[in-house]
């Protein structure tokens, strides 16, 4: 009885000890399930996540440009200022001397257009030896020349009447409208003039792609620069040519002098920044160094009937996604 009872108690603690271990351990496995399961629900946060360092270097890309548009955009609008303010100053918008110009009665266009080439030309001879600027330069010059791969003599040609002839009925180019519009030029028909160049732009862009199959050279150009055919250094031919702008300056101012002109006559200001215009050369100086400016930051030529293309183009684009 005594071995009985020891062996039945044995087998009954036994057996509770092995329930409860196997309670114990299922309760266990239940809890760490849960542990595991809310663990990989919850996101996983780490820097060296290859999605989260792309997404950041991304977001800091697109800073980075937002900030690059934003100064060029604030830089431009400034040399557009001082452009239109040394216009305005110089008469050179004057429909006078514009269409005084054409028939070689009016020099003030000229004189002022020489003197900006002029210093551009010797500034750039200047910039082509220095190596800090040297690879600039280079840079501006084959952003100008890819401008002229399309084009070829009758395009020019053809393109430079059309200009002309519209300059001289209109008394107006695309440079200067915008200046005439602020004067409020002819009372306010100048309004007219930019209204026509921006339908001008509209009417282009559709017949373009015609024009391009029509006009545009079987053979593209592979040479755009004077000295890609002269034997000589780029920094000699531009201090010649500048030069002989400089002299040919100096010879119409002898002949034609700008206080000749009658708004000239009629100024009694003494200060040179009220004055009602200035020496043409002086604005033409001060032209340049905007738009050298602009080429300098922007790595591009600017050519305003350019613009107005990008305006109309804007003005489509906006209609497009209005009626949409």
């Amino acid at each position: 009885m005594n071995c009985t009872g020891s062996k039945l108690l044995s087998d009954s603690i036994g057996h509770n000890t092995h329930h409860t271990h196997s309670v114990v351990d299922v309760a266990t496995i239940s809890e760490t399930k849960i542990t595991l399961q809310n663990a990989l629900e919850e996101p996983i946060e780490t820097t060296n996540d290859p999605r989260n360092i792309t997404d950041n270097g991304e977001k800091a890309k697109e800073k980075r440009y937002y900030v690059k548009v934003f100064w060029k955009l604030l830089i431009s609008l400034v040399c557009g200022i001082i452009f239109g303010f040394a216009l305005e100053k110089g008469r050179v918008f004057d429909p006078q001397n514009i269409r005084g110009q054409f028939i070689f009665t009016k020099f003030v266009m000229l004189k002022m257009f020489l003197a900006a080439g002029a210093v551009s030309l010797l500034l750039m001879g200047l910039m082509s030896v220095l190596p800090p600027s040297k690879n600039m330069l280079q840079d501006v010059r084959q952003s100008l020349a890819s401008t002229y791969q399309s084009k070829g003599l009758l395009t020019t040609v053809i393109g430079g009447f059309i200009l002309g002839a519209g300059m001289q009925l209109s008394g107006s180019c695309p440079g200067m409208v915008l200046v005439q519009v602020g004067t409020w030029v002819g009372n306010g028909s100048a309004c007219v003039t930019l209204v026509a160049g921006l339908l001008g732009a509209f009417i282009y862009g559709f017949i373009e792609p015609y024009l391009s199959k029509l006009l545009s050279p079987k053979k593209m150009m592979q040479k755009f620069m004077l000295d890609d055919y002269v034997p000589l250094p780029f920094s000699v031919l531009t201090t010649l040519c500048g030069m002989v702008m400089v002299a040919i300056v100096i010879g119409l101012e002898f002949a034609f002098p700008w206080q000749d002109g009658e708004r000239v006559r009629n100024d009694t200001s003494d200060c040179f920044l009220t004055a009602l215009a200035w020496p043409p050369y002086i604005s033409g100086k001060l032209i340049f160094i905007v738009q050298r400016l602009l080429k300098c930051i922007t790595l591009k030529g600017h050519q305003i009937c350019i613009s107005f293309n990008s305006m109309a183009n804007f003005i489509m684009d906006t209609i497009n996604i209005t009626t949409r």
